[in-house]
């Protein structure tokens, strides 16, 4: 048989960033003879000093492999993820097989599980041949957002913080990833909680800039994941480097202190970005949330704010 190189990019389609780690530390003198420590070498600078930064833990990862046998290839998902995965798989070559040109196959993997997605079975003795490509996304197309309680304000007790941007936002939430994200306004270095338990399913620690360039700096938000029990997925991003006190695969509890905030990523000035997600259509999308209130109750949260958590 003729099988040639499937053809899979990976389209995994979350907020902020592809999954990558910085893995160099810039350190330089500014005018005034102060070390400056970077994610990124200064340009024109040739007096700048680098070196490697060892990660403990890669971030989890998702991609396709194949088993073979006589007549028979398994296109398998692998997912490292602590949470479901959707695939879409498109056959984009079909020559002699069970699949046609443009059949499209979609399947749900389980968090930390590899899965036959589909098999291609030659259909008649011959040559035969295929490729395909594949997209993926995080999160169970099926969860649905069931808070049993309204989530904690993401900081310590008897603290208040300024909303200065809510949903439906206005300066640079427009995507349906973002459309029911909150920015609250802090200093770096605030200590940061969790609003509601769950899992870690994805963080990113190594950043240390920020930038208005949303291609270029984008990628570069320090963040965690954590997945609820109902499958929902909340998104703390912007923290400050090297502050991320919980690891992937860990248990969280409501108000378990996670990372300090910060000013990473794109972002105009030091803030916590915060979200909650589910997969839609192959696509991460924001959700409305309600903040607890002072009186016992909820309220959604509003641009302008003093955002309270009281003990």
């Amino acid at each position: 048989m003729n099988v040639k190189s499937a053809l899979w990019p990976l389209a995994l389609l979350v907020l902020l960033a592809p999954l990558l780690y910085a893995t160099e530390l810039y350190r330089y003198k500014d005018e005034q003879g102060n070390w400056v420590y970077s994610d990124r070498p200064p340009p024109g600078r040739q007096d700048v000093i680098s070196q490697e930064m060892k990660v403990e833990r890669p971030r989890p990862t998702i991609r396709m492999t194949e088993r073979r046998r006589a007549g028979e290839v398994d296109l398998v998902a692998i997912n490292t993820f602590e949470v479901p995965i959707e695939v879409i798989l498109q056959i984009t070559e079909a020559d002699n097989l069970n699949l046609a040109l443009g059949d499209v196959i979609r399947h749900v993997v389980a968090a930390t599980a590899d899965e036959v997605v589909t098999t291609v079975t030659a259909d008649r003795t011959g040559g035969w041949s295929f490729a395909y490509q594949a997209r993926f996304v995080i999160g169970d197309p099926q969860a649905r957002h069931r808070p049993t309680v309204p989530y904690r304000a993401p900081f310590a007790a008897a603290s208040e913080y300024p909303i200065s941007q809510a949903f439906p936002g206005r300066l640079s939430h427009f995507d349906a990833a973002n459309r029911y994200a909150v920015d609250i306004e802090m200093p770096v270095g605030t200590s940061i909680y969790a609003a509601r338990g769950g899992v870690v399913i994805d963080q990113a620690t190594h950043f240390f800039a920020n930038g208005t360039d949303l291609e270029k700096d984008g990628p570069r938000a320090n963040l965690v994941r954590i997945v609820h029990d109902d499958g929902s997925i909340a998104v703390y991003a912007h923290l400050n480097w090297d502050s991320i006190r919980v690891r992937i695969g860990d248990e969280v509890a409501e108000g378990q202190y996670i990372a300090d905030s910060g000013n990473t990523g794109f972002s105009t000035g030091p803030h916590l970005h915060f979200d909650v997600q589910l997969n839609r259509e192959m696509e991460l999308v924001s959700v409305p949330f309600r903040f607890r209130n002072e009186r016992g109750g909820s309220e959604v949260p509003r641009a302008g704010q003093m955002l309270k958590n009281l003990p």
